[in-house]
């Protein structure tokens, strides 16, 4: 019988499933190890792959002693930037992190796009925090030009946001389309977690699209790219 399924996962050949048993046909199996795969990819990226932008993010909220700061996004815990923010802004300083890392992959796994609007800050008043992060998180807000307006009433004039990601999307896709392997792989990996899905069409937000959400709303914006991280800050604006 001619073998007609050349997708990713189809084109493998009778004789493997032979080998390998009849588990590798099972598309559950499948999603848990391409699921896998990814775990604890963020704290190893950060710390192992890019400990100077890590560093960089933190430099850019511009710390100091007895600060509230506001920390949101993903892997904040494994990567330990909570903990040198607390160090930071030592024992008289406060720091509100909201991980929704869970809540991404809860979306994600009903094949849907991990995007919403963000109302984590809404029970804070107008200039609560000294520093405003978004770390890992940039990529699931559904509207930034809402999202940076929201967060910024309640950062005090003059003090910093800072957004940093390692991302996917099309700069990801551009890398991976150079090398026939990578592609396969990544082919392979998002088949089975999101069938019917496409790695190159994930949600993200480039720097170009960060800077027109924040205009006029912070000064001196600016941007730092280096593979594969993408950065954005810029200090509130005066009233």
């Amino acid at each position: 019988m001619e073998h007609t399924d050349m997708s990713a996962w189809g084109a493998m050949q009778p004789y493997e499933k032979e080998r390998f048993g009849e588990v590798i046909m099972d598309p559950e199996e499948r999603k848990r190890w391409s699921a896998a795969f990814m775990l604890g990819g963020l704290p190893y990226m950060w710390t192992q792959l890019a400990p100077v932008p890590r560093l960089l993010f933190l430099d850019r909220l511009e710390l100091r002693q007895g600060d509230r700061v506001l920390v949101i996004g993903e892997a904040i815990d494994g990567v330990g930037i909570d903990r040198e923010i607390r160090e930071r802004v030592g024992p008289t300083g406060e720091v509100v992190v909201i991980d929704f890392m869970n809540k991404v992959r809860d979306i994600a796994g009903k094949g849907e796009r991990p995007q919403w609007e963000w109302d984590y800050t809404r029970e804070f008043h107008d200039e609560h925090f000294d520093a405003i992060g978004v770390f890992q998180g940039v990529a699931h807000s559904a509207n930034w030009r809402v999202t940076a307006g929201e967060l910024l009433r309640t950062l005090k004039a003059g003090r910093m946001i800072v957004l940093g990601e390692i991302v996917f999307g099309p700069p990801l896709a551009r890398v991976v389309r150079q090398d026939v392997h990578v592609n396969y792989l990544f082919a392979k990996i998002w088949e089975a977690l999101t069938p019917g899905g496409d790695f190159e069409d994930q949600v993200y937000w480039s720097p170009e699209d960060l800077d027109a959400a924040f205009e006029d709303q912070v000064e001196n914006a600016q941007s730092f790219v280096w593979h594969g991280v993408e950065m954005f800050w810029g200090r509130k604006a005066a009233a």
